[in-house]
């Protein structure tokens, strides 16, 4: 495995790219194979296939979404043969206000370069406030 320039830059581009709404870009940079996921920091947000991937980015950018902004901090990029991976922090911001986010992506190296297969946010939760009320399951039968 060794340290990827190209990768850490994908996810600096992706996350640059939701935040000026081009979906083109994300359109162009994720992979069409099967088993491709996307799972954001809400309940709600988990895609699965390309299409159901762009939508969910398509409606975190600040014009559709919450008019939430992102930051990134810090991020580490990896591959080792056509396998690539960065993980990262940074913050969500709105309204003066911010959190601490992390962040996950998974890339394939295609015939026309790298494609991300794989990306989750998430704002992490103490272990002690994990069964808040916020945070329960609602049990399926009141779905």
């Amino acid at each position: 495995m060794k340290r990827s320039k190209e990768i850490e830059q994908l996810g600096r581009d992706s996350i640059a790219a939701i935040e000026r709404g081009d979906l083109g870009f994300l359109e162009r940079t994720t992979s069409r194979e099967q088993g491709g996921v996307a799972i954001g920091s809400d309940a709600r947000e988990y895609a699965t296939g390309y299409e159901q991937i762009i939508r969910l980015l398509g409606e975190s950018t600040p014009g559709e979404g919450p008019q939430i902004h992102v930051r990134v901090e810090e991020i580490r990029g990896y591959e080792q043969g056509d396998v690539g991976w960065a993980d990262g922090t940074g913050a969500f911001e709105r309204d003066g206000e911010s959190v601490e986010v992390r962040f996950t992506m998974v890339a394939i190296r295609e015939k026309d370069g790298w494609r991300l297969v794989q990306n989750h946010a998430s704002i992490g939760v103490p272990n002690d406030r994990m069964f808040d009320p916020l945070f329960r399951r609602v049990p399926a039968a009141s779905r």
